[in-house]
């Protein structure tokens, strides 16, 4: 009864740190947006990975952290890849010719498209309750986020790919934050990539004399929150909770954009925004409520971790 008390507590552990790097991330597509229309996209992707990983570094240092073991390094040079470099270059360049709102809405797969990677990669089996909640949840934030161009551009290609780039990211992390903390995870990752994008960055550099303060503010926001801070608690709590079911909470990541907005900027909100809340927030439950918890090597980490403190 102890183990299985342990496990609850862990599981409610996951859910408050995956809401918390979601608040996080939420703020990610409105300060890219507002850094590339004054910066160059390819300076923003740059600038803001250099960025994080300096900060990286000297968390890494002042904790003394051991270097990673060669296993590590090989899924840390995929994290790396994905999220520090492909990820924030496409991104930026999609966001330089479509809305913010468009990026939002081709994100919205990505808690999909991670569990899908989760199933191939770690051997999670969500029970069809999971997908048809999932299914539930995306299409109601889809509805929401209906009201971008409409029309397709070469931009929403590019975003659904960065999709797929992130999903892969958040995968590997995930699977290597069960032998590693979440700080370390995406320190490395920020570190490793350091020698290759540093040089290219000061070789890049553009012309910044008229560039006004909010899109500085942007470009530190997706550097210091995006890139660095928000994924501390984004690891640890796919690898505490499982990755299909703490990914399906960033299904509320464009809904709290909205929320940011109208906090920030005074936007209205429309009963379309809480009716949406009120789904995903419903089909994320249902996720949790319904699916095996055993059945992700997540939780089954979890229950071994219990019986040792036991």
């Amino acid at each position: 009864m102890k183990t299985q008390s342990n496990v609850i507590a862990n599981g409610s552990e996951a859910l408050s740190l995956g809401l918390l790097a979601v608040l996080g991330f939420s703020g990610t597509m409105p300060a890219t947006r507002v850094a590339v229309s004054e910066l160059d996209p390819t300076f923003v992707a740059l600038a803001r990975a250099v960025g994080a990983g300096v900060i990286a570094a000297g968390f890494l240092l002042a904790r003394r952290e051991r270097w990673p073991r060669l296993h590590q390094l090989r899924a840390l040079a995929v994290v790396a890849l994905a999220i520090v470099i492909v990820f924030p270059l496409l991104s930026a360049w999609s966001l330089a010719s479509v809305p913010a709102s468009d990026g939002a809405m081709v994100l919205a797969f990505v808690p999909t498209l991670t569990a899908l990677f989760g199933l191939l990669r770690s051997g999670e089996r969500p029970a069809p309750s999971f997908w048809l909640a999932n299914a539930v949840g995306l299409g109601a934030v889809l509805w929401f986020l209906n009201g971008g161009s409409r029309s397709f551009l070469p931009g929403h290609a590019v975003m659904f790919l960065a999709a797929i780039v992130c999903a892969i990211g958040y995968t590997e992390g995930a699977r290597l934050a069960r032998e590693m903390s979440g700080l370390s995870v995406v320190g490395w990752a920020l570190v490793l990539s350091l020698p290759l994008l540093a040089p290219v960055l000061l070789l890049s550099l553009p012309a910044t004399a008229n560039v006004h303060a909010p899109a500085w503010i942007g470009l530190a926001y997706v550097t210091v929150i995006s890139m660095f801070v928000a994924f501390v608690p984004w690891y640890a709590a796919m690898a505490r909770g499982g990755i299909a079911l703490t990914a399906q909470i960033q299904l509320l990541q464009p809904l709290l954009s909205v929320l940011w907005a109208a906090l920030l900027l005074g936007e209205p909100l429309s009963a379309r925004l809480w009716l949406t809340l009120a789904i995903v927030i419903g089909s994320i439950y249902a996720a949790r409520r319904f699916v095996s918890l055993p059945a992700t090597p997540g939780v089954a980490w979890l229950k071994a971790r219990a019986v040792r403190r036991a």
